[in-house]
């Protein structure tokens, strides 16, 4: 064998690199053109598919996974959510037949929290918008004669007057325990004396209020009216 002949041999030793002179120096023999069986190729080539083949249905894994989890967490919430609107239903309908029930009412006053977040409300008049909005869900009651804001109310309180007592308990029915602008809305009943003392303009108010809007939607776009006009029972 002539030198420099490649007879698919390869002498390696400490550094691939470097030639070797002395055959002493030789670590380990390395084929130049190895040759594979087929059930070695085709064991070689299974086991890379499986390998890449397991990380992708891993990756698919998690990713159902992370996505199964998400779906039944927006479940149990909104089952909690639901829950929750039941429970303060009932806690509502029980107040409702025992203590605040109209029938037990000898006021036409009433006192409505939650109506309203004076630190989120913008412009000079959405006060009006308040009112138009109680006028709307109370239309078929012709007996409220006066509504007034407390503005700087951090209950976000209304105090609503009526001609009787009767009108006092529809405008109760209607408004207690319903949701306004992500609130729910509470409502109890005020003594007559004790509204005048704070509000003594409403003393002569005997004239029913009407909603100024045709369309009955200050309920669902009271941020988009905070600019409303209506002078009705301001105060």
């Amino acid at each position: 064998m002539s030198r420099g002949e490649d007879v698919g041999i390869k002498c390696i030793g400490n550094d691939p690199s470097e030639e070797l002179n002395n055959v002493t120096d030789v670590k380990y023999l390395e084929s130049t053109r190895p040759q594979m069986s087929f059930r070695c190729r085709f064991r070689r080539a299974f086991i890379t598919v499986t390998h890449r083949l397991s990380i992708l249905l891993l990756g698919i894994g998690m990713v159902w996974g992370v996505l199964h989890y998400m779906k039944y967490r927006w479940t149990k919430e909104e089952e909690e959510t639901r829950q929750m609107y039941d429970m303060v239903v009932k806690i509502i309908a029980f107040h409702l037949d025992r203590r605040n029930s109209p029938p037990n009412s000898l006021t036409p006053c009433l006192k409505i929290r939650n109506m309203f977040d004076p630190v989120m409300e913008i412009g000079d008049h959405w006060h009006l918008a308040i009112q138009e909005a109680i006028l709307e869900k109370c239309s078929d009651n012709d007996g409220i004669v006066h509504i007034a804001v407390d503005k700087n109310s951090r209950e976000g309180c209304v105090y609503v007057k009526c001609l009787s007592p009767e009108y006092a308990g529809k405008a109760f029915k209607a408004l207690h325990g319903s949701w306004f602008d992500g609130k729910l809305v509470t409502v109890k009943y005020l003594r007559l004396d004790r509204y005048h003392h704070r509000f003594p303009q409403a003393l002569t108010c005997n004239t029913p209020l009407k909603p100024s809007n045709k369309h009955m939607n200050s309920m669902s776009h009271l941020r988009l009216r905070t600019g409303t006009t209506n002078s009705q029972g301001s105060s």
